[in-house]
């Protein structure tokens, strides 16, 4: 029998990823990432701003398993770029993929806005 993600209605948007990403089910993630999200209403849900930041660095390592290069890239540059006063060992890491997702689709790294504010000693 295949192992399947748990019912997307019953968990958080951050838990479908991440257990996707866990069990190697890329795919299985993308109708909960390809739905953008624009606002959260927290009178309804119990996110915070770390979930933010797990949704997409997990949705990020999905869509980068699937060679998806350019929403990749953005998963990754959305939780690097989240406003932070001390980056997260999170966005240290996204901020690593998202170097290796720009060098596989473009053979360079781009400028990243916002970064330099976040890690001082990176170009950007």
């Amino acid at each position: 029998m295949a192992h399947r993600c748990l019912p997307w209605r019953i968990l958080t948007r951050s838990t479908p990823s991440q257990t996707c990403v866990a069990t190697r089910h890329f795919t299985t993630a993308l109708p909960v990432l390809a739905v953008p999200i624009t606002s959260v209403d927290t009178t309804l849900s119990d996110l915070h701003y770390n979930d933010n930041l797990v949704y997409h660095y997990a949705g990020g390592i999905a869509l980068g398993a699937l060679k998806r290069w350019r929403e990749a890239e953005e998963f990754f540059e959305i939780c690097v770029s989240a406003p932070a006063q001390v980056p997260a060992a999170i966005q240290l890491e996204a901020y690593k993929k998202l170097v290796l997702v720009q060098l596989i689709q473009y053979g360079e790294v781009r400028r990243i806005l916002g970064v330099s504010k976040i890690f001082p000693l990176t170009p950007g």
